[in-house]
């Protein structure tokens, strides 16, 4: 938790602003690093994702749901592998 508080402290969020650790809905990490979010962006993520997933034919989103995502980030999806194509 410390570690996800300095963080907060070098993007200026205040105590007010992000949600405490066992307090979120939302659990961004990366590289391991617990990600500080607030409230805003907690519910930014949940609706976008859960918008998203709703237009899939096999996807059941209900009340209670836990929805698990895992992202490998590669410089393609940063479009370099794109640019040197060209």
């Amino acid at each position: 938790m410390q570690e996800a508080e300095s963080v907060a402290k070098e993007r200026k969020c205040t105590e007010e602003t992000v949600i405490p650790e066992d307090k979120r809905r939302v659990k961004i990490k990366i590289d391991g690093k617990s990600i500080p979010i607030g409230k805003f962006v907690q519910s930014f993520i949940m609706r976008t994702i859960a918008g998203m997933l709703s237009s899939l034919k096999k996807a059941d989103i209900k009340e209670g749901s836990e929805i698990e995502i895992k992202i490998k980030y590669t410089s393609e999806d940063k479009g370099e592998e794109n640019d040197n194509k060209r």
